[in-house]
């Protein structure tokens, strides 16, 4: 039977698939041949080691920061592992550089982002020194978190520092996989002390829910948007009205937009800036509204439709852009381009078709 130290030297101290998956698979590996004691104990002895790695990683990546840039680089966020340093550094009057140190080489972005955890000018104004992640006071985080129980053998990754705008400070950060527990987590702390950092995160904005729908067919509703729109707007006379089973869309004389939804939820919209409106608008009460459905028949018959497109009718209540009389367009938009549509005047005689 091989020795704990035997099994150790089968397992490799990098793996493609990341130190975590290591020391499962070589503790299972263990398992077989050992005790549970000794299969701990090799795994205390790995994560120690990886520690050291990763220690002696972040102090060589912090001398590559300064290589770079000289002196002492103010840093919007500082990021590393056991093979791999990103920092985001801050330069004056320009946008903050991302930059990647991968085993001793300068590497590309390649579309890769390091975030600041606060908004930008709040993180540019709390930017501070590769200085400040301070060597002996990171060990002292690593020694802090595997004096806890259970901790000893867990795989410690990426250490990333920045200013935490719920803790209002800089905070550094590790990632934590534990063998026992399951799963990933962090470990917070202090990057002057050393010490755990519990942080009281402000709960997630809460999103409103979208008022329920409350039709399937706005051209029912035709009085209900006029009146919203009226409590909108006033004095205010129409300008174009176009109604379909979805949406129903009011341009006002004043070049104002809105907008009644299924939801019966009046919204305002960007102004109108083209040419086809009468500025002298209509008033309301020159539509008899409940008619419309009475007009779908009509264009069905003048436009020699088929009966089943009466469904499909949409409308455009509108006075042309000389002010000419109000005319109402019934298109219907169950045919492919161009859709055939039919018009009317406001008391329902038959004005003309597009075929």
């Amino acid at each position: 039977m091989p020795s704990a130290t035997h099994v150790v030297a089968l397992c490799p101290a990098r793996s493609a698939w990341g130190p975590l998956l290591l020391f499962a698979l070589c503790a299972g590996g263990v398992s077989a041949q050992g005790t549970p004691k000794s299969v701990l104990d090799i795994q205390i002895s790995e994560a120690k080691r990886t520690d050291e790695r990763f220690l002696a990683y972040i102090t060589r990546f912090k001398a590559a920061l300064v290589a770079r840039e000289g002196g002492d680089p103010l840093l919007m966020m500082f990021k590393a592992s056991e093979v791999e340093g990103e920092a985001l550094i801050v330069r004056p009057g320009a946008p903050a550089v991302h930059v990647i140190w991968q085993e001793g080489n300068w590497i590309a972005n390649d579309g890769r982002q390091l975030r600041p955890w606060a908004a930008t000018d709040v993180a540019t104004a709390n930017a501070f020194h590769v200085s400040e992640v301070r060597d002996i006071v990171v060990r002292d985080a690593f020694r802090a978190y595997r004096t806890r129980p259970g901790k000893a053998s867990d795989w410690i990754g990426d250490l990333t520092m920045g200013f935490d705008p719920d803790a209002r400070a800089l905070v550094a950060q590790l990632v934590i996989g534990s063998l026992t527990g399951g799963g990933l987590g962090n470990f917070t702390f202090d990057p002057v002390t050393g010490k755990s950092v519990v942080i009281a995160r402000a709960p997630p904005p809460v999103v409103p829910k979208p008022p329920p729908r409350q039709t399937d067919d706005l051209r029912h509703e035709i009085p209900r948007a006029l009146a919203a729109v009226r409590a909108a707007a006033p004095e205010t006379r129409l300008g174009a009205v176009r109604i379909t089973r979805q949406r129903i869309d009011f341009t006002l004389a004043d070049r104002s937009t809105y907008t009644f939804d299924a939801t019966f939820v009046l919204t305002p919209g960007a102004r109108y800036d083209g040419t086809w409106l009468c500025e002298k608008g209509f008033a309301a009460e020159e539509i008899d509204w409940l008619r419309l459905h009475e007009f779908a028949r009509l264009a069905v018959v003048n436009g020699r439709l088929d009966e089943e497109d009466e469904v499909h009718a949409r409308f455009t209540v509108d006075r042309s852009r000389d002010c000419g009389p109000v005319e109402i367009e019934v298109v219907f938009d169950n045919y492919n381009l161009p859709q055939p549509w039919v018009k009317f005047d406001a008391n329902g005689r038959y004005k003309g078709k597009s075929r």
